[in-house]
Protein backbone atom coordinates (compact mmCIF):
# COMPACT_ATOMS: atom_id res chain seq x y z
CA UNK A 1 0.00 0.00 0.00
CA UNK A 2 1.02 3.28 -0.77
CA UNK A 3 1.58 6.06 1.87
CA UNK A 4 0.92 9.23 1.56
CA UNK A 5 2.12 12.10 4.21
CA UNK A 6 0.47 15.90 4.24
CA UNK A 7 2.90 18.05 6.27
CA UNK A 8 1.15 21.54 6.75
CA UNK A 9 1.19 23.34 9.89
CA UNK A 10 -2.29 24.90 8.67
CA UNK A 11 -4.67 22.47 9.91
CA UNK A 12 -7.28 23.59 7.43
CA UNK A 13 -5.27 23.55 4.46
CA UNK A 14 -4.14 20.23 4.85
CA UNK A 15 -7.43 19.34 5.64
CA UNK A 16 -8.35 20.45 2.15
CA UNK A 17 -5.32 18.64 0.53
CA UNK A 18 -6.81 15.40 2.31
CA UNK A 19 -9.83 15.91 1.10
CA UNK A 20 -8.91 16.18 -2.65
CA UNK A 21 -6.17 13.18 -2.45
CA UNK A 22 -9.48 11.12 -1.15
CA UNK A 23 -11.25 11.95 -3.74
CA UNK A 24 -8.65 11.30 -6.46
CA UNK A 25 -8.29 7.36 -4.30
CA UNK A 26 -11.89 7.22 -4.57
CA UNK A 27 -11.84 8.32 -8.76
CA UNK A 28 -8.72 5.89 -9.56
CA UNK A 29 -9.93 3.48 -7.35
CA UNK A 30 -6.91 3.15 -5.31
CA UNK A 31 -5.19 1.91 -2.27
CA UNK A 32 -3.38 5.10 -0.34
CA UNK A 33 -2.79 5.07 3.19
CA UNK A 34 -2.97 9.39 3.89
CA UNK A 35 -1.38 10.87 7.25
CA UNK A 36 -0.88 14.74 8.23
CA UNK A 37 1.77 16.27 10.09
CA UNK A 38 1.65 19.46 10.89
CA UNK A 39 5.05 19.77 11.92
CA UNK A 40 7.98 18.57 9.79
CA UNK A 41 9.50 17.03 13.25
CA UNK A 42 6.80 14.82 13.43
CA UNK A 43 7.00 14.14 9.81
CA UNK A 44 10.43 13.16 10.31
CA UNK A 45 9.84 10.38 13.22
CA UNK A 46 8.00 8.35 10.35
CA UNK A 47 9.71 9.38 7.29
CA UNK A 48 10.67 5.89 6.60
CA UNK A 49 6.91 4.56 6.50
CA UNK A 50 6.45 7.45 3.75
CA UNK A 51 6.48 7.36 -0.09
CA UNK A 52 5.00 10.52 -0.97
CA UNK A 53 4.80 13.60 0.67
CA UNK A 54 3.44 16.99 -0.28
CA UNK A 55 5.25 19.03 1.69
CA UNK A 56 4.56 22.89 2.85
CA UNK A 57 7.66 25.27 2.30
CA UNK A 58 6.60 27.74 5.17
CA UNK A 59 6.21 25.97 8.64
CA UNK A 60 7.63 27.75 11.91
CA UNK A 61 10.68 25.60 13.89
CA UNK A 62 12.30 24.01 10.49
CA UNK A 63 10.63 24.58 7.42
CA UNK A 64 9.97 22.84 4.09
CA UNK A 65 13.25 22.83 2.43
CA UNK A 66 15.14 22.36 6.15
CA UNK A 67 13.07 19.17 6.55
CA UNK A 68 13.19 18.29 2.87
CA UNK A 69 17.12 18.31 3.35
CA UNK A 70 16.73 15.81 5.77
CA UNK A 71 13.93 13.49 4.22
CA UNK A 72 16.85 13.13 1.45
CA UNK A 73 19.32 12.05 4.08
CA UNK A 74 17.27 9.36 5.90
CA UNK A 75 14.51 8.40 2.66
CA UNK A 76 16.25 8.88 -0.23
CA UNK A 77 13.35 7.43 -2.56
CA UNK A 78 10.71 9.19 -1.23
CA UNK A 79 9.04 11.84 -3.61
CA UNK A 80 8.96 15.30 -2.49
CA UNK A 81 5.95 17.56 -3.88
CA UNK A 82 6.51 21.09 -2.46
CA UNK A 83 3.76 23.34 -1.50
CA UNK A 84 3.20 27.64 -1.52
CA UNK A 85 1.66 30.68 -1.79
CA UNK A 86 4.96 32.16 -2.18
CA UNK A 87 5.98 31.19 -6.13
CA UNK A 88 9.33 32.32 -5.84
CA UNK A 89 10.24 30.10 -2.75
CA UNK A 90 10.16 27.23 -5.32
CA UNK A 91 13.50 27.74 -6.63
CA UNK A 92 14.93 26.99 -3.35
CA UNK A 93 13.17 23.49 -3.56
CA UNK A 94 15.33 22.23 -6.47
CA UNK A 95 18.06 21.84 -3.77
CA UNK A 96 16.48 19.00 -2.53
CA UNK A 97 15.39 17.40 -5.69
CA UNK A 98 11.21 17.74 -5.42
CA UNK A 99 9.63 16.35 -7.50
CA UNK A 100 6.69 18.23 -8.25
CA UNK A 101 5.40 21.55 -7.36
CA UNK A 102 1.91 22.49 -6.34
CA UNK A 103 0.65 26.32 -5.57
CA UNK A 104 -1.74 27.47 -2.84
CA UNK A 105 -5.06 27.48 -3.16
CA UNK A 106 -5.03 23.95 -4.06
CA UNK A 107 -5.78 22.94 -7.39
CA UNK A 108 -7.13 19.65 -7.75
CA UNK A 109 -6.50 19.16 -11.33
CA UNK A 110 -2.45 20.21 -9.92
CA UNK A 111 -2.97 17.02 -7.33
CA UNK A 112 -4.04 14.75 -10.23
CA UNK A 113 -0.84 15.81 -12.42
CA UNK A 114 1.44 15.31 -9.28
CA UNK A 115 0.28 12.06 -8.15
CA UNK A 116 -0.10 10.98 -11.60
CA UNK A 117 3.65 11.85 -12.30
CA UNK A 118 4.90 10.16 -9.33
CA UNK A 119 3.12 6.79 -9.99
CA UNK A 120 4.41 6.68 -13.09
CA UNK A 121 7.77 6.95 -11.64
CA UNK A 122 7.60 4.97 -8.77
CA UNK A 123 6.17 2.08 -11.14
CA UNK A 124 10.34 2.05 -12.51
CA UNK A 125 10.63 -0.03 -8.95
CA UNK A 126 8.38 -2.48 -10.13
CA UNK A 127 10.38 -6.11 -11.06
CA UNK A 128 10.72 -8.93 -13.90
CA UNK A 129 11.39 -12.17 -13.16
CA UNK A 130 14.59 -13.57 -15.23
CA UNK A 131 16.98 -16.08 -15.18
CA UNK A 132 20.48 -16.73 -15.27
CA UNK A 133 22.59 -19.63 -15.15
CA UNK A 134 19.23 -21.20 -14.61
CA UNK A 135 18.69 -19.20 -11.31
CA UNK A 136 15.82 -16.82 -10.85
CA UNK A 137 16.18 -13.27 -10.33
CA UNK A 138 13.69 -10.51 -10.22
CA UNK A 139 15.30 -7.22 -11.50
CA UNK A 140 13.92 -3.87 -11.10
CA UNK A 141 12.61 -1.97 -14.34
CA UNK A 142 14.97 1.02 -13.63
CA UNK A 143 17.92 -1.11 -13.56
CA UNK A 144 17.28 -2.67 -17.35
CA UNK A 145 19.40 -0.98 -19.63
CA UNK A 146 17.64 -2.67 -22.14
CA UNK A 147 15.83 -5.78 -23.40
CA UNK A 148 16.74 -7.44 -26.68
CA UNK A 149 14.43 -9.93 -28.78
CA UNK A 150 15.85 -13.79 -29.85
CA UNK A 151 14.19 -16.52 -31.42
CA UNK A 152 11.91 -17.53 -28.69
CA UNK A 153 13.19 -15.66 -25.94
CA UNK A 154 14.56 -12.51 -24.93
CA UNK A 155 18.10 -11.08 -23.00
CA UNK A 156 18.27 -8.30 -20.58
CA UNK A 157 21.20 -6.23 -19.76
CA UNK A 158 21.20 -5.34 -15.84
CA UNK A 159 24.34 -3.96 -13.99
CA UNK A 160 26.63 -4.92 -16.82
CA UNK A 161 25.26 -8.76 -16.52
CA UNK A 162 23.13 -10.44 -19.15
CA UNK A 163 19.63 -12.14 -18.32
CA UNK A 164 17.16 -14.60 -20.01
CA UNK A 165 13.28 -14.98 -20.58
CA UNK A 166 11.76 -17.74 -22.44
CA UNK A 167 8.99 -15.23 -23.41
CA UNK A 168 8.48 -13.16 -26.85
CA UNK A 169 9.14 -9.33 -26.55
CA UNK A 170 5.56 -8.45 -27.32
CA UNK A 171 4.93 -10.76 -24.23
CA UNK A 172 7.74 -9.02 -22.21
CA UNK A 173 6.15 -5.87 -23.07
CA UNK A 174 3.49 -6.58 -21.56
CA UNK A 175 5.15 -7.17 -18.32
CA UNK A 176 6.68 -3.71 -18.40
CA UNK A 177 4.62 -0.34 -16.99
CA UNK A 178 7.84 2.29 -16.80
CA UNK A 179 6.89 4.74 -18.94
CA UNK A 180 10.82 5.45 -19.54
CA UNK A 181 10.94 1.43 -21.42
CA UNK A 182 10.57 2.36 -24.71
CA UNK A 183 10.02 -0.29 -27.98
CA UNK A 184 12.09 0.95 -30.81
CA UNK A 185 11.82 -2.15 -33.14
CA UNK A 186 10.52 -5.31 -33.53
CA UNK A 187 14.00 -6.87 -31.26
CA UNK A 188 14.71 -3.74 -28.57
CA UNK A 189 13.07 -2.19 -25.84
CA UNK A 190 15.37 0.89 -24.20
CA UNK A 191 15.39 2.49 -21.03
CA UNK A 192 15.50 6.18 -21.79
CA UNK A 193 17.48 6.64 -18.23
CA UNK A 194 20.54 4.56 -19.75
CA UNK A 195 20.83 6.15 -23.49
CA UNK A 196 24.35 7.86 -23.02
CA UNK A 197 24.09 9.68 -26.92
CA UNK A 198 21.30 9.57 -29.45
CA UNK A 199 22.17 10.86 -33.02
CA UNK A 200 20.68 11.01 -35.98
CA UNK A 201 18.89 7.51 -35.70
CA UNK A 202 21.43 5.60 -33.47
CA UNK A 203 20.96 5.14 -29.43
CA UNK A 204 24.09 4.22 -27.83
CA UNK A 205 24.19 2.65 -24.73
CA UNK A 206 27.49 1.71 -23.00
CA UNK A 207 29.60 0.31 -25.53
CA UNK A 208 26.30 -0.65 -27.47
CA UNK A 209 24.69 1.27 -30.51
CA UNK A 210 21.46 0.54 -32.09
CA UNK A 211 19.61 1.70 -34.89
CA UNK A 212 16.30 2.90 -34.44
CA UNK A 213 14.08 2.00 -37.62
CA UNK A 214 13.32 4.98 -40.46
CA UNK A 215 9.64 4.03 -39.27
CA UNK A 216 10.29 4.50 -35.96
CA UNK A 217 12.24 7.60 -35.94
CA UNK A 218 9.22 10.51 -35.50
CA UNK A 219 7.62 8.53 -32.52
CA UNK A 220 11.21 8.06 -30.53
CA UNK A 221 12.50 11.55 -30.88
CA UNK A 222 8.87 12.38 -29.58
CA UNK A 223 9.13 10.03 -26.76
CA UNK A 224 12.10 11.07 -25.95
CA UNK A 225 11.88 14.68 -25.60
CA UNK A 226 9.07 14.25 -23.61
CA UNK A 227 11.07 11.83 -21.49
CA UNK A 228 13.50 14.31 -20.93
CA UNK A 229 11.09 16.98 -19.95
CA UNK A 230 9.42 14.92 -17.52
CA UNK A 231 11.85 12.33 -16.10
CA UNK A 232 15.34 13.08 -16.92
CA UNK A 233 17.94 14.77 -13.82
CA UNK A 234 19.58 17.43 -14.44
Amino acid sequence: MLTIAICDDQTASAEKLHRMIQSIRTDWNTDWKIIIFDSGTKLLDHITEIDIVFLDIEMPEIDGIETGKKIRQMNPECCIIMETAIVERFKEAFTIQAFRFITKPFKIDEIKEALQAVLQSTSDFNTIEVYRNRNKYQLEQREIKYIEAFNGYIICLCKDKLFRKDITLSQMELQLDSPKMKRISKKLIVNMDWIDDYNNGTITIGNREFIVPRRSRKQFEKDYIEYDLQFKRR
